[in-house]
């Protein structure tokens, strides 16, 4: 169905009269709502535990969370390096997330610790 007026279809004109920046925007937002979204998940799923193994973990630089994350990782507490990679996610601290991703090796933990990683640092995944 074309009108007269200006030789254009109802879906032509429709095209025409989309507001190209409004949708990419909203686009833009979805996926940033999105991001949180997920960045809130993965964070539930892999800190639920951490509390168990922050009690008295006091970390005040990078050099500090490493030295940490190595003594719990020779010892075998999962619940502290948890709380140490937490603590490093939340600084920004490179060197000592990647050690942590390390710790769990091919456990499934390691992979969504690398998700948030990327979510949180902006990434995109590798």
């Amino acid at each position: 169905m074309t009108s007269a007026r200006d030789g254009l279809t109802i879906v032509e004109r429709a095209v025409r009269n989309v507001d190209r920046a409004d949708v990419e925007r909203r686009r833009r937002d979805e996926a940033a709502r999105a991001t949180t979204e997920r960045i809130a998940q993965l964070r539930h799923i892999v800190f639920r535990n951490a509390a168990r193994g922050r009690g008295d973990i006091d970390i005040a630089d990078e050099s500090a969370a490493a030295r940490y994350l190595i003594c719990a990782s020779q010892s075998a507490d999962g619940f502290a390096v948890l709380a140490i990679l937490q603590i490093a996610i939340d600084h920004r601290w490179s060197d000592v997330v990647q050690a942590g991703i390390r710790h769990f090796g091919e456990h499934p933990v390691a992979a969504r610790i690398q998700e948030l990683w990327n979510l949180t640092t902006g990434r995109t995944a590798a």
